[in-house]
């Protein structure tokens, strides 16, 4: 299926990830420079500062930061049509609360820009992807206080000036249901401490204090969204979510209703950035548990004026729930694991339909346009005689785009660009790790600190540069 000349083709990346450079051009520490790696089967570590002797993977990354120039090239290559980075805040704001922004963090994101904007490469710009200063972390807890919704927005509007005429698109944040993440009441505090810096461990009253943050950063999207579009009426402005459509275990009327509770814990967020005001029953919810929104009228009709103008889908999963866990293993997202999808090495299912579904399914609840800013798969590849014989990625992303464009074509899905993640192998976030590789070009770096970093095409590299030049004709 060939679709529009206008699609957005592309890959994406956070600095957190694959820049490394950690102390290089003014930068700051940030909260994942302070994590240690982990593995599948053990969760990363988090140092209060920076100790001798101890590995921090975002230290190093792929080393973008010293080779953006190689691998921008390697993404011209490729055929992308535009490219997802985010912009770190320490590189900028080393510690979030200076005047005026570090010069050169900002020359160094000019450049790379200036080198996507060469080869014709639409930017999308995250402004924040969980780089957030550990300085913020220590004296407000992050999303906890009122005064972040300012140093956000002292942020964004450096960004909006410094590259206005440059970036046309922009995301406020990444997975902002993962940078409050919580399950079934079970915090899980390493994946809020990677999206927002928050401390479960500083809160007295941690539903309360998620309720607080969320507030706080719903708050600070619409308002650089109003402020985006003052600086450029150009800008188009989105958020990103990580969608997790919910099967029902059974048919069990009690287990469909799970389903619908299950999404409940998700989309009030979506619900906010693209209507403009909280679903009623997440109200009712926190009425029931006490829970008190710090708000004003001035805040909700800066919510209802700030909606986002497309929607950032992270896709790489679906979930199963239930009434009851019938014995049922964790799902790797939320829910249970579905036994009739196949599960890779880190327990994520594989499910293409799954993305038809929750495309259909936004398209459908919000009507407005959608970006796939996240969809990809992490495996232990093997680099041989230079390259990666990686047939199994090619069959993910040829099942998961084949959904994705049937969506488009036959159930009539506003769908504006799909976003491998992430074109060049880097660290993965929950776990820390290189071996759980993404890209479809190799980074000759290993979990115990060895390698070059020469980059190496896999066979999906062809690949996916046929399918983009056949506008996603040839999969």
């Amino acid at each position: 299926m060939k679709l529009d000349k206008g699609f957005f083709w592309g890959g994406g990346v956070a600095a957190c990830q694959h820049e490394g450079g950690f102390d290089e051009g003014g930068k700051g520490i940030n909260t994942h420079d302070l994590l240690t790696a982990g593995t599948k089967d053990t969760p990363r570590g988090h140092t209060g500062e920076i100790e001798k002797g101890v590995y921090y993977p975002s230290h190093t990354g792929n080393d973008f930061y010293h080779r953006y120039k190689e691998d921008i090239a390697l993404m011209a290559e490729l055929g992308l049509k535009s490219y997802r980075l985010s912009m770190d805040w320490t590189r900028i704001y080393p510690t979030g609360e200076e005047k005026t922004p570090n010069p050169e963090g900002l020359r160094f994101y000019h450049n790379v820009i200036d080198e996507l904007l060469k080869y014709n490469i639409e930017p999308l710009v995250t402004i924040l992807h969980a780089e957030v200063p550990i300085h913020l972390v220590r004296k407000y807890n992050t999303w906890m206080s009122k005064d972040m919704i300012d140093i956000y927005l002292k942020v964004a509007k450096t960004l909006f000036t410094e590259f206005k005429g440059k970036v046309k698109y922009w995301l406020t944040f990444n997975e902002v249901n993962h940078a409050v993440f919580y399950d079934n009441d079970d915090y899980n505090e390493v994946y809020a401490e990677l999206g927002s810096g928050l401390n479960f461990n500083k809160m007295k009253n941690p539903p309360q204090g998620l309720a607080t943050a969320s507030l706080n950063i719903l708050l600070a999207s619409a308002k650089a969204v109003l402020l985006g579009h003052e600086i450029d009426p150009e800008n188009q402005i989105g958020c990103t979510l990580c969608f997790v459509p919910q099967y029902a275990a059974t048919s069990s009327a009690e287990d469909n209703l799970a389903v619908l509770h299950s999404l409940d814990k998700d989309l009030y967020l979506t619900d906010v950035l693209m209507k403009g005001q909280y679903p009623k029953y997440k109200l009712h919810e926190y009425e029931k548990k006490g829970i008190t929104l710090d708000w004003t009228e001035e805040d909700r009709s800066i919510l209802r004026k700030g909606t986002i103008d497309f929607y950032g889908m992270n896709y790489y999963s679906s979930g199963m729930a239930a009434a009851e866990n019938r014995g049922y293993k964790n799902g790797f997202f939320n829910g249970y694991r579905n036994p009739m999808l196949k599960t890779n090495a880190w327990g994520w299912e594989d499910d293409p339909i799954g993305l038809r579904n929750a495309l259909i399914y936004m398209d459908r609840r919000y009507g407005k346009p959608i970006m796939i800013t996240e969809n990809g798969i992490g495996c232990d590849d093997v680099l041989e005689n230079g390259t990666v014989e990686d047939d199994y990625r090619i069959a993910y992303m040829r099942e998961h785009i084949e959904q994705m464009e049937k969506a488009i074509i036959e159930d009539g899905v506003t769908c504006i660009g799909y976003y491998m993640w992430a074109p060049v192998d880097l660290i993965s976030a929950s776990t820390g790790e290189i071996k759980k590789r993404y890209g479809v070009v190799f980074v000759d770096r290993y979990d115990d600190q060895t390698g070059t970093y020469n980059r190496y095409k896999k066979k999906s590299f062809a690949w996916y540069k046929q399918l983009i030049a056949s506008q996603g004709e040839i999969l």
